[in-house]
This record gives structure tokens, C-alpha cells and sequence, in this order.
């Protein structure tokens, strides 16, 4: 007989009984299996009396009856009750006697049972995709910089605003050099004056000024997210040394230079223009609505009252600091030690994290269970055949490899009903629409629960056929005229 007593939201406590005459069989049963085995001095393999295999095997003798007959019950009636544990249940209480029934509790976690909020009581703001001339000009003007001749330097002078500096460099701490990996190149060149975000800036302005062949020392302190960790956030000398200086001669903005872009359809300066304005109105029109879907998780996790199961929290932060460490090691001397970094406020971080991206999971799935959101053949097929263009691969070809891949088709369903299912969500939602343009670049403290929900269901989709032809894709795809993205932390130098 068991019960079934709701402690929260995500955990209940199941409490049974086994009947002794149940019990006596199973505890017979394990001392006879115990006693096989056993080797005690003094007697025969065996033939070790009752009494004996009792007194020095009760731990090994419980362990058996739990696996054998209280485990099986506890499922039983987790059965019987329609309970769905998320994990193994873990016991509370368990007494074990042979004469005695076996009186045990359990705890377990399930999925929450919740409300959505009212959908019509959600607040948005939609921000429109307004195009200005002076972004089209930022454009025009970054491919200049990428059309530009690059010519030596004859002249014996000073590096200045523009140039291409190629420069040499070593590391001291605490006047030993840093042993750096063999991947990293320690020769980089860089145009002035455009702060790359992977040269830390004191580099770049001691380069201002540098004339060839001259060795200059930069003292700074290494930012605390460098991948150097032994290194991280302490006082460093760089010893750079500039090795060549050549000259960029930007081309006139005209005709002859569009039509130099070799993009699609592009004849002259006014038709650059046109894709130049095309393509950035359609990444703001995404950007917006990727930002609507963003802001709408958060309104939903916020309003609804809804508990994360702590059995699934505690494994999706086991697999983030996993995840966490992986990264650090593929940056870190094998040497080193990387449970250092993985702190108690980098556990919290990445616990946060995940219980955010767990609750947007929750959410979205009660949203297409409630409303029945179901998606259609052609709406499959219209997602196919975006990855056919994507992947420059023909439809037929795509459709046979998800055919023939059921967890990758299924993932791509999963991605169009997520989708779906803010869609619907946002036309019952009240949105204001703003004055104010979308920004392309997310701040980078603001959390994309839309792009991490998708990401989880990204992570379960294999490569489609032929990855070559899909990075040469991507790599197309990369000169469009405007794209979106967080620039990288800075790195060495």
C-alpha cells in the first residue's frame, strides 16, 4: 500500500508499506545469495550458519532487499498514482527488520503543474527596422576599408592612424616570460586606428608612433577573462616589436566600386545602395522580432509561478560547468588546474542560466500543449528548404538525410513549433510599437532566452550532408553588408 503527499510544486513524497509475509521470502533469499559468496575463516564456503551471514552482512543483506523488493514497490506505486519521477526517488526513511513489515518514504521530482498568466495582460514593445542614410554610409565606408590596396612603406616614418602594423610580441610576469600555447600566434597585424577588440588598447596606442624594427615595452594588467587564467587580472609586460608598416589606399565611392562588391544584382552605386539598405532593414526586421520573442520570455517567466525541479537544475548546472571547464582547457596550459576557476560565483552564474533556460523550456511547452500549436507538412517542408539554400545542397538531398536521421527531424520540428508558439503568444500580447529603431547588437549582460532555447534544440541536431559546401555557404554569408553578433572577449595580445 502506498501515498503519494505533495511537498511543493515539483516534489512529492510517496510512503508505503511491505507486508512482512512479502518480506520474509526476499530477506531469505539474500542471505542464501550472501552466503555463496562469502568467505569467513572457519568456515566452509557455504555452510556459514544463518546466524553468522545475518551479523556480518546486515548492510549488504539491506542493499539486497532495497534492490530487489522495495525499489520495484516504489515504482509499483508510482505506477499506480500516475507519477512520472524525474529522478531516481532518494529515501527519506527505510527500516528493514525480517520479522517487521518495511515502513519507507521517498522523495522524488516531477514536472511543475502552473498557470500561464493572462496572455492578454502581457506588455511589449516591438521596435521598428528605420534604416538611416549614415548607416548605409558606415556600411559603404567598411567596404572601402575591405576594397583597400595595401602598399609598403618606403618612407622612413612613424606608424599612424591607418596603417597595417605587423608586429612581434612576448610576455613577462614578473620579469619570467609566459609560456604561451603553440596554437596562438604571437605575430599580429593590425590596422590602426580600427580597435580590434582582440588587441587589448594599451598595445594598440604604444604602436601609434613606432617606426620598423623598433622594440617597445607596454606594461599592463591582463583582463580577468583572458583564457590565460595563471595570468588573469595580474600586471604583465608586453615586449612588442614592429616588424613591417604598409599603407591602405582606400578606393573612391563610386560606380566602378560597387559594382567591384560583386554583390548580387549590384550595377552601380545607387543599386549598392538599394542591397545595402535590403539587407539591413531584413536583419533589423529579424532582430526585432528575435527581441519581441526575448521579452516575451522574460514576461512569462516573471508572471508565471513556477518552480524549477531541482533534480533538473542541479543536472543542467553539472553539464554548464562541464561545458565551462571544457572551454577553459581548450585556452589553459593542460598544467593547470581548472577547478580553481570554477568558483562558487561561477556555479551561481551558470545555475542561474540554467534555470532561466529551464523555465523558458517549461513555458514554451505548456504554451503548445494548452493551445494545441501543431505544425504542418508544408510548414516542414518550407524549413527544408531554407536548409537546402543555407547548405546549397538540393531539397531532395536534405529530405533524404532528415529521413534517415529521426532526432535530427525531430529537431528541426521542435524549432518550428518553439517558434510558433511565440508567434502566438505575441498576438494575444499587448504591443506597443516604438519610435526607436531595434539595436543589431545585443548588450552583453542581456540574456537571448529565445537564441538559448533554440541553441538547446540546435545542440541536438546533426550537420546536414556535405559540410564543406555548408561553411562555404557560411562563409558567403559572412560579407553580407550588415551581420549581427557580440564581439569576442579580448585575448592575448
Amino acid at each position: 500500500m502506498s501515498t503519494i503527499e505533495e511537498v511543493s510544486q515539483t516534489k512529492r513524497k510517496i510512503a508505503l508499506e511491505i507486508p512482512v509475509e512479502e518480506v520474509k521470502p526476499v530477506f531469505e533469499e539474500a542471505i542464501s545469495s550472501i552466503s555463496k559468496g562469502l568467505k569467513l575463516k572457519g568456515f566452509r564456503p557455504g555452510k556459514i550458519p544463518r546466524g553468522v551471514v545475518l551479523k556480518q552482512c546486515l548492510p549488504q543483506i539491506r542493499n539486497y532487499l532495497i534492490e530487489k523488493l522495495v525499489t520495484p514497490e516504489v515504482y509499483k506505486g508510482l505506477e499506480e498514482h500516475s507519477q512520472f519521477p524525474l529522478n531516481n526517488p532518494t529515501f527519506e526513511s527505510l527500516d528493514i527488520n525480517e520479522d517487521q513489515p518495511i515502513k519507507c518514504t521517498a522523495f522524488y521530482d516531477i514536472y511543475p503543474v502552473f498557470e500561464l498568466p493572462p496572455l492578454e495582460e502581457i506588455e511589449l514593445t516591438r521596435y521598428n527596422s528605420y534604416v538611416s542614410d549614415d548607416e548605409i554610409q558606415a556600411i559603404l565606408e567598411d567596404l572601402q576599408q575591405k576594397q583597400a590596396t595595401v602598399k609598403t612603406l618606403e618612407e622612413d616614418r612613424p606608424a599612424e592612424n591607418g596603417d597595417l602594423v605587423d608586429f612581434s610580441f612576448t610576455v613577462f610576469h614578473d620579469d619570467r616570460q609566459v609560456s604561451l600555447k603553440k596554437s596562438d600566434n604571437t605575430s599580429v597585424t593590425l590596422a590602426l586606428g580600427s580597435q580590434q577588440v582582440t588587441v587589448m588598447p594599451e598595445i594598440e596606442a604604444a604602436l601609434f608612433g613606432m617606426k620598423i624594427g623598433e622594440t617597445k615595452d607596454v606594461p599592463l594588467t591582463m583582463p580577468e577573462n583572458t583564457s590565460y587564467k595563471n595570468i588573469a587580472g595580474k600586471p604583465v609586460t608586453f615586449k612588442i616589436t614592429v616588424n613591417s608598416i604598409r599603407m591602405r589606399d582606400l578606393p573612391p565611392i563610386d560606380d566602378e566600386f560597387a559594382v567591384d562588391t560583386s554583390f548580387s544584382g549590384v550595377t552601380d552605386l545607387k543599386t549598392l545602395k538599394d542591397y545595402i539598405f535590403i539587407e539591413l532593414q531584413k536583419n533589423k526586421e529579424d532582430a526585432s522580432l528575435q527581441r519581441l520573442h526575448n521579452d516575451l520570455l522574460y514576461a512569462l517567466s516573471e508572471k508565471a509561478v513556477l518552480e524549477v525541479p531541482e533534480s533538473l537544475l542541479q543536472a543542467e548546472t553539472d553539464a554548464a560547468v562541464e561545458r565551462y571547464k571544457k572551454n577553459l582547457s581548450m585556452n589553459s596550459d593542460s598544467s593547470i588546474d581548472l577547478n580553481q576557476y570554477v568558483t562558487d560565483g561561477v556555479i551561481e552564474a551558470l545555475r542561474r542560466k540554467a534555470e532561466s533556460s529551464i523555465k523558458s523550456t517549461l513555458i514554451m511547452n505548456k504554451i503548445k500543449s494548452q493551445f494545441d500549436i501543431a505544425i504542418t507538412d508544408e510548414e516542414i517542408d518550407k524549413e527544408l528548404m531554407n536548409l537546402a539554400y543555407v547548405t546549397g545542397q538540393p531539397l531532395d538531398v536534405i529530405k533524404k538525410f532528415n529521413d534517415q536521421n529521426s532526432t535530427n527531424y525531430q529537431s528541426i520540428k521542435n524549432r518550428i513549433e518553439y517558434k510558433k508558439a511565440l508567434d502566438f503568444v505575441c498576438a494575444k500580447a499587448k504591443i506597443t510599437e516604438a519610435d526607436q529603431a531595434v539595436n543589431l547588437s545585443l548588450p552583453a549582460d542581456q540574456e537571448d532566452l529565445t537564441a538559448r532555447l533554440l541553441r538547446d534544440l540546435e545542440a541536438e541536431t546533426e550537420p546536414q550532408p556535405d559540410s564543406a559546401d555548408i561553411s562555404q555557404a557560411d562563409s558567403e554569408s559572412s560579407h553580407s553588408p550588415a551581420t549581427e553578433g557580440q564581439d569576442p572577449e579580448p585575448q592575448i595580445p
